[in-house]
């Protein structure tokens, strides 16, 4: 059996020269070719002697092609596990943000506490968004029809705003002078990003390496802030730092991983 995430942007799966499986269309150009990004399973039948696995690949909608994901290879029993294992990890943590937001959306609409509950509900959904269209693509999986350039669409909009959105809760935790001009200048820049999308995805997915440098200096200036407010032992800092670099760690870790890195 093998297994595959997404690639960029059509896959098709040949094992001893017959078709088994296809993602999207593949072609030799962009007319010919339909991009998708569903996650594959295929389970093989048994063959006698040796097994020759052909993986053709093509991409005219994103910037970045190959094969963005290795195959994983293993018997029926272990691949149905694995994915199974990796599938459930992320309806899980889904679930968990899903709560998160309702939750402090709730806090706000009916016990009036101050608008940082619903500055974190807001950040909560963008990161739920941004869970449901990257690993194994839940949105997708539940709605298989959804066009390739809205889907994108979504996907970087939840990173374009995500991190402004986490910066301005750190702010509201920890009020300071002039923090809320840079938490203005961060949201300016995510709207101008965001200004890309009515492009196609080919154009609009070369927005993600610059948006990911500033990214990364938001979520420092967010860094400075708490070690500030820890220095001014502020109420509930010292806690409030731990789960940041949790965050920090998670967040660097899948660009890494997108950038090959």
């Amino acid at each position: 059996a093998i297994t595959m995430k997404e690639q960029g942007t059509a896959f098709k799966v040949i094992v001893n020269k017959e078709m088994i499986k296809e993602s999207g269309k593949v072609g030799k150009d962009e007319l010919s070719s339909i991009p998708r990004t569903l996650p594959l399973t295929i389970f093989l039948p048994k063959y006698k002697d040796e097994i020759e696995i052909i993986i053709l690949i093509s991409n005219f909608h994103y910037r970045k092609g190959g094969m963005w994901n290795p195959p994983v290879l293993g018997t029926h029993e272990s691949i149905s596990s694995y994915v199974k294992l990796k599938r459930d990890m992320e309806l899980f943590l889904a679930g968990v943000i899903f709560i998160m937001i309702f939750y402090h959306l709730g806090l706000f609409l009916f016990y009036h506490i101050d608008r940082s509950s619903l500055i974190f509900s807001i950040f909560c959904f963008t990161i739920f968004m941004r869970l449901i269209t990257t690993g194994y693509r839940l949105l997708a999986e539940q709605i298989p029809s959804i066009p390739f350039e809205v889907y994108c669409g979504i996907e970087f909009w939840s990173w374009f705003f995500a991190i402004p959105m986490g910066v301005h809760f750190i702010c509201k935790l920890f009020p300071g002078k002039r923090r809320m001009i840079f938490v203005k200048i961060f949201y300016t820049i995510a709207f101008l990003f965001s200004i890309s999308l009515f492009f196609p995805s080919k154009i609009f997915s070369q927005v993600a390496f610059p948006s990911q440098v500033v990214g990364i200096l938001e979520f420092f200036f967010g860094f400075f802030i708490i070690v500030k407010s820890m220095k001014e032992k502020q109420e509930g800092s010292y806690l409030f730092f731990t789960g940041f670099l949790i965050l920090l760690a998670v967040i660097l870790n899948d660009l890494l991983h997108t950038n090959e890195i």
